[in-house]
């Protein structure tokens, strides 16, 4: 009997390797059979520059991963430029830490290409083990665990946001819950470290809004089973709040690094508070209908903020939701069921605004969003419900008059729905899914059979499958994850390697952070960093539209050159067909020159009479304010000289103004660049009189600058950037990014590793001795 027993399970597991594989190769069959690298950054060849190499691209054109997120990962792992500043976004600004924490990101390390699509695999499998192991530790029996965790590994949460931070926040999820549970029903310790790394680690995936969403459902959660089993014992019941409490901080302190740069960048620059209007969209009714059909076209609504997809079957499963509840109860059932409840609520109506609003770290944010808790929680109800047909069949046999005209209502809907979308890419494919769905659970109903449990198994893979291979995006094999640089952008690496380049063209022109990929300084980019009103107020003078979203920023036309040439912009890259179509010819600009003509419909200016990346200034004009300052700089550009605010007045110098100009043009290039990195740049400089040393690159406190050994002011100047005072003669000039309060929360959250996980093992090496 024992070895039956064996054989069984070791035939299942053969079994259900080769539906893993089988279901592996087809969701990504474009890439392992039929010639296609799967490739986020597919969008890039559908714009200027890139379009002009006529690669052939499939699925949607991914904008955030492919302009803020994979550049940046590239210059890391593939480049090695590891530092806390990143000078590749527009004028620098301080790195998204959790590029180098998050332990996928890691993958990035291998080759590109192989790099996507293991950490695409490895997101999947994650989510699916995750949601599993939860499921199953309600009580729930394995085949509907099974069913629920892969109707959550293909919804849209993880689908559609698959190349965004959203997706790996979300994979890792259901561990949250996990450990909390068995946390609070075991009291092991163990549990209170596991809940914190995860915790950690899903901060550090870089979407603290989306960690905060699951952090508010984790705390109702625990609220709920604390009040269920220790509600006669107010000690069990402070000792697991105390439990609690202590395994999310040692998740806030893992991630402590990289939390603080994002409550400042999300404080300091306003970007909070503009968005807490956000806090009461909610989503017309009509969106229910993207839960069978994804990808159906919506006009008003960004596709992946409005996409409720998690498959057909929880929706036929919807009738059942209402029986057997109390049966269910132990499994939690009331809970998850209210949860989904009020999420509907939620995001259809204004009913629980004034909740919302009031709720810390997701109340800036769009209200939509908590779509993906309702992917979270319908998977759980839907395999509470499958467990209790599968346990309790012949009840559910009981009322199959009932069902059965609830069903014909059902499918009689759909077929009127799918006439709406006639043109609906998946369109047989999803008809499949519901016909046959719908036979095998009315089967299931009425008479106990293993094999329709495991039909819904291979159709809630398909279906999820099948979703998530048509929103894959890819590229021919003849056309690279990271294109080539073409011919434009080759002179720009060769002319304007030290140099800042402005791209004038429409919002994809060479788009924000692409230029990671190449090693260019481009004065546009998407980040966070780019909401400071420094920022806003000086490029809006450049180029009134140049903010294309809040955090996006590209130049579709110059206001004013003098603004330009302050930072060090020497070449503009233009799109050729854009500039004929607005009317902007820079050839005729007393401003600019044009030095290179591209076959890839780029023409290249340079920007005439322009400050270099480093230069010398002894021309000093004084403001009392940045405004001030600013209108100043807009009025008139000098060369070599320098705006300053009367706090610096310690630091003005006062030579005579012609000996000064005639000195600095002499010496302008007597600047040698020693050694560079993100965080360090060494200069040797000849000064033959005493004056400012101008580096154009952003002003930031934490930057420090030493001359000679000694460190000295770092002046801020020229609104944005900054500079150093130098006395004449030969200087040896260190800029350096020392920010320290950085430095401690990663030792902190270094010995909090540490401590943790030491503490752990000894737990285990002791139980282990205790049970010998």
């Amino acid at each position: 009997m024992v070895n039956i027993n064996k054989n069984k399970k070791k035939i299942i597991l053969i079994i259900g390797i080769l539906i893993g594989v089988l279901s592996l190769i087809y969701l990504y069959s474009l890439h392992f059979l039929f010639g296609y690298n799967l490739s986020p950054t597919n969008i890039m060849y559908a714009f200027s520059p890139w379009n002009s190499e006529h690669v052939n691209i499939l699925g949607p054109l991914l904008s955030d991963p492919a302009d803020s997120i994979l550049p940046q990962l590239y210059d890391l792992y593939h480049n090695g430029h590891f530092g806390l500043w990143d000078n590749t976004i527009s004028l620098g600004q301080i790195t998204d830490l959790w590029l180098c924490v998050y332990p996928l990101n890691w993958l990035y390390f291998l080759p590109f290409e192989h790099a996507v699509i293991i950490k695409s695999i490895l997101e999947f499998l994650i989510a699916l083990f995750s949601m599993y192991l939860f499921i199953f530790s309600l009580g729930i029996e394995k085949r509907a665990s099974i069913i629920g965790a892969v109707i959550y590994t293909f919804s849209a949460v993880m689908v559609v946001w698959h190349f965004w931070p959203h997706s790996d926040v979300a994979a890792f999820a259901p561990l949250l819950f996990y450990f909390m549970r068995r946390m609070i029903l075991e009291d092991k310790y163990l549990c209170i470290v596991g809940l914190g790394y995860i915790e950690g680690i899903m901060l550090l995936a870089g979407m603290p809004t989306y960690v905060a969403y699951f952090d508010y459902l984790l705390g109702f959660y625990f609220l709920y089973l604390v009040f269920k089993n220790d509600k006669t014992n107010w000690r069990k019941a402070l000792k697991h709040s105390l439990m609690f409490m202590l395994s999310i901080g040692i998740g806030i302190l893992i991630s402590s690094p990289y939390l603080l740069g994002v409550v400042e960048s999300t404080i300091s620059t306003g970007y909070s508070a503009s968005r807490s209007n956000q806090s009461a969209a909610v989503l017309d009714i009509k969106y229910l209908l993207t839960m069978i059909f994804p990808f159906a076209k919506q006009e008003e609504v960004h596709f992946n903020e409005c996409t409720m997809f998690v498959g057909i079957l929880p929706i036929l499963l919807f009738p059942t939701f209402f029986l057997g509840i109390k049966r269910k109860q132990n499994k939690d059932y009331l809970y998850w069921f209210i949860s989904f409840v009020v999420l509907i609520l939620l995001l259809f109506t204004h009913i629980l605004d004034f909740v919302y609003m009031r709720m810390p770290a997701i109340n800036t944010s769009l209200k939509i969003r908590i779509i993906v808790l309702i992917c979270f929680v319908l998977p759980i109800i839907s395999s509470i419900c499958l467990e209790d047909i599968i346990l309790n069949y012949k009840y559910y046999k009981k009322y199959w008059y009932i069902l059965l005209p609830i069903y014909v209502i059902v499918l009689c809907g759909y077929f009127f729905l799918r006439r709406i979308y006639p043109d609906y890419v998946l369109l047989k494919k999803t008809d499949f899914v519901v016909l046959f769905s719908l036979l095998l659970l009315f089967v299931s109903f009425i008479k106990k059979n293993k094999l329709c449990i495991f039909g819904l198994l291979l159709l809630a893979i398909f279906n999820g499958t099948s979703v998530a291979k048509q929103y894959f995006p890819y590229v021919s094999k003849d056309g690279e994850i990271v294109p080539e640089p073409t011919d434009s952008i080759e002179f720009l690496q060769k002319e304007a390697s030290n140099s800042t380049v402005l791209v004038l063209g429409d919002s994809w022109t060479f788009f924000p952070n692409t230029n990671g990929y190449y090693g260019l300084h481009l004065l546009s980019g998407h980040s966070l960093g780019l909401t400071s009103p420094d920022y806003t107020l000086y490029f809006q003078g450049i180029c009134a539209e140049s903010y294309q979203t809040p955090t996006r920023v590209q130049f579709t036309s110059i206001d004013n050159y003098n603004l330009l040439k302050y930072l060090g912009v020497q070449y503009i890259a233009v799109n050729r067909d854009y500039i004929q179509n607005t009317g902007q010819d820079l050839s005729n600009s007393s401003n600019t020159m044009l030095v290179y003509s591209g076959d890839d419909g780029i023409d290249v200016y340079q920007l005439l009479d322009s400050s270099n990346r480093f230069e010398y200034a002894t021309d000093v004009y004084v403001h009392s304010n940045k405004n001030e300052m600013l209108k100043s700089m807009e009025n008139t550009y000098t060369p070599n000289g320098i705006h300053l605010l009367e706090s610096s007045s310690d630091y003005f110098i006062d030579n005579d103004s012609n000996q000064k100009k005639d000195i600095a043009q002499q010496d302008r290039n007597k600047i040698s660049i020693i050694d560079e990195s993100r965080d360090y740049i060494s200069l040797e400089t000849t000064n033959q009189q005493t004056e400012y040393l101008v580096f154009n690159e952003y002003y930031d406190e934490n930057w420090k600058v030493y001359v000679n050994g000694k460190e000295e002011e770092l002046l801020q100047c020229n609104y944005l950037t900054r500079a150093v005072l130098l006395h004449e003669g030969e200087n040896f000039v260190e800029f350096k990014y020392e920010n320290d309060t950085i430095y401690l929360l990663l030792v902190i959250s270094g010995c909090t590793i540490i401590i943790t996980s030491t503490s752990s093992i000894l737990i285990l090496v002791r139980k282990k001795k205790g049970k010998k």
